[in-house]
C-alpha cells in the first residue's frame, strides 16, 4: 500500500510539473526561505521543465533584490487553485534570471468549505493587539475593496496596496441578501500582484471564528470589544457555508 501512495504521488507531481507551462505571461509571488514576510512580485517568461524564466522579482521598498542562488517560496495560481513549491532563485547575470522549482508542489489553499465567485463590495481595516485595546477602535479608518471570491472559510480580496502577509483585518462582510453588517477576523495567508490595468494585489484571507481570537490576539485586546465584532462564530460559518450553497445552485439552475 505505501509503494501505490508513493506511485500516486510521484504521478501527480509529474503532472504539476507539466502544467507550469501555463504560467507563461502569469505573475508569481516569490518569498525568502525561511520565511520573513517579505513578498516579492515577478512575471514568468518562458518556461523549461522545472526552470522559470522571470522578470526581475519586484519587491518592498528598503528590502532591496534577491541574491543570487537564494532559496525561495514560490506561490502561483493554475486554473484558479493556489499552489506552492520551494525553489532557488538564480540571477547569473542582468539577462537571465531564472527560478529552479522543487518537483515537490503542494495545493495550499484547498478549502473545506464550499468557494462562490462572489464580487461585492465590502470595507476592511488592518488591525493589532494595539488597535484592538479599548478606546482605540473609534480611531479605525475603514477602506473599500471588492471580494472575488468567498467562502465560508475565508475570501479573495483586490486590494490597491500590498499588505504584509500574516497580517490580521477586522472585515464588514456586507453580504445584504445573507446578515448584515456581519464583522469578521481574518489573516492574509498569500498574496499575488494582479496582471491588468490597474496596480493591484489580489489576498488570500483566513477567517478567524471568534471562538478561536485568543490564538491570535492577548485577553487584553479582545477584553471590552462590542459583542457586534464577535459575531462571526463557528456556527455563524456553518450558515455561511449554507447560504453559499443556495447562491451557487441557484447559479446553476439559472445557467
Amino acid at each position: 500500500m505505501a509503494v501505490e501512495k508513493t506511485s500516486r504521488s510521484g504521478e501527480r507531481t509529474r503532472r504539476m510539473i507539466e502544467e507550469l507551462p501555463l504560467l507563461l505571461n502569469q505573475d508569481i509571488s516569490v518569498q525568502k526561505n525561511p520565511a520573513d514576510g517579505v513578498v516579492y512580485s515577478a512575471k514568468v517568461l518562458g518556461v523549461e521543465r522545472d526552470r522559470l524564466q522571470i522578470t526581475l522579482p519586484r519587491g518592498l521598498p528598503d528590502f532591496g533584490y534577491l541574491r543570487d542562488t537564494c532559496p525561495v517560496m514560490i506561490t502561483f495560481v493554475i486554473d484558479g487553485t493556489l499552489y506552492e513549491a520551494m525553489g532557488k532563485y538564480l540571477a547569473e547575470n542582468k539577462q537571465q534570471r531564472e527560478l529552479v522549482v522543487d518537483k515537490r508542489i503542494v495545493e495550499s489553499n484547498r478549502r473545506s468549505s464550499r468557494r462562490v465567485p462572489l464580487a461585492i463590495e465590502t470595507v476592511y481595516v488592518p488591525i493589532s493587539d494595539l488597535s484592538l485595546t479599548s478606546g482605540q477602535l473609534s480611531n479605525l479608518k475603514w477602506r473599500r475593496c471588492k471580494t472575488l471570491d468567498f467562502s465560508s472559510g475565508g475570501l479573495l480580496l483586490a486590494l490597491p496596496v500590498q499588505a504584509p502577509v500574516k497580517s490580521y483585518f477586522l472585515l464588514n462582510l456586507e453580504i445584504d441578501t445573507f446578515e448584515g453588517p456581519l464583522f469578521a477576523f481574518g489573516q492574509i495567508r498569500w498574496i499575488t500582484k494582479s496582471d491588468g490595468p490597474r496596480t493591484e494585489f489580489n489576498c488570500g484571507v483566513q477567517f478567524i471564528p471568534s471562538e478561536l481570537l485568543l490564538h491570535h490576539f492577548s485577553k487584553r485586546a479582545l477584553t471590552g470589544l462590542s459583542p457586534m465584532l464577535l459575531g462571526f462564530t463557528r456556527k455563524k460559518q456553518i450558515e455561511l457555508d449554507r447560504y453559499l450553497a443556495s447562491i451557487s445552485s441557484n447559479h446553476k439552475g439559472g445557467a
